[in-house]
């Protein structure tokens, strides 16, 4: 879960966030890595799910409310 409304990819070597994704307006409560690797999505306490790719910054897709 993420109250700051973010997600961090974490370098597990070194426990450093790589890149920190946020467009949520609620707190983060799921994320599911897509089995193809590359893209995940995250959900929270809104009517909207969010399709995310590694590199980008912000969502590539909004589904939902």
């Amino acid at each position: 879960m993420s109250r700051d409304r973010s997600i961090k990819r974490i370098d597990v070597a070194t426990l450093k966030a790589r890149r920190t994704y946020s467009d949520h307006n609620e707190d983060v409560l799921a994320l599911a890595v897509h089995p193809g690797g590359g893209k995940f999505v995250t959900a929270g306490n809104e009517p909207q799910v969010r399709w995310w790719g590694f590199k980008d910054e912000k969502p590539a897709m909004k589904v939902g409310g």
